[in-house]
């Protein structure tokens, strides 16, 4: 096997559990899970915020999407170290 089929599963598997990790695992956990997974996949971050405040919406109280928001700059985050990475700027 090659490089770019080890990439290719771990990228999966990480998304995999950043997109699983708001089910499963207490926030602070789930929080940093999200962010290793971001490091491969930036957009999963946007997605497991935008996940959790789904999940954790209550009719009736007042409504900011923190979570998505936060999921947002962790997104914006990860790229810029993805494209540093890429350039080999970093590791």
């Amino acid at each position: 096997m090659d490089k770019h089929f080890y990439t290719l599963i771990v990228k999966t598997l990480f998304g995999v559990l950043g997109v699983a990790a708001p089910l499963l695992f207490p926030s602070l956990f789930a929080v940093a899970v999200v962010v290793v997974s971001a490091l491969f996949v930036p957009s999963i971050a946007l997605f497991a915020g935008m996940l959790t405040d789904a999940l954790y919406y209550l009719p009736g109280h007042y409504f900011f999407p923190y979570a998505t928001l936060i999921g947002l700059a962790i997104s914006i985050m990860a790229t810029f170290v993805q494209s540093f990475r890429k350039a080999r700027i970093i590791g």
